[in-house]
């Protein structure tokens, strides 16, 4: 049984949080075929994802590769967030006239 009252377990804060984690789809793929763009591309779309995880009140703690984690301290800034980007990403990829 775990000890309750050892300062190691008082000094622990409990709160909730809501963790996004995200990556690119075929990075690997898209890096093999043309490394300079998918780079630049990439990094434009960090800016955009790091200013909208800031927007609603969340923070990005950590990145690997093309894979980010945000923080939020609650579900509705995390659910908005994911919608305005799901939002922006189906309008940057589609073809004219669809």
């Amino acid at each position: 049984m775990a000890d309750t009252d050892s300062p190691a377990t008082l000094d622990l804060e409990r709160r909730l949080a809501t963790i996004l984690s995200a990556d690119v789809a075929g990075y690997s793929r898209l890096m093999a075929e043309d490394e300079e763009q998918t780079l630049r591309v990439f990094r434009g779309h960090s800016e955009v994802f790091n200013k909208l995880v800031t927007l609603h009140r969340g923070r990005v703690f950590n990145t690997a590769g093309d894979a980010i984690l945000a923080e939020f301290g609650s579900i509705l800034p995390a659910n908005l967030e994911t919608q305005e980007h799901d939002g922006r990403q189906l309008s940057a990829h589609r073809q004219p006239g669809e």
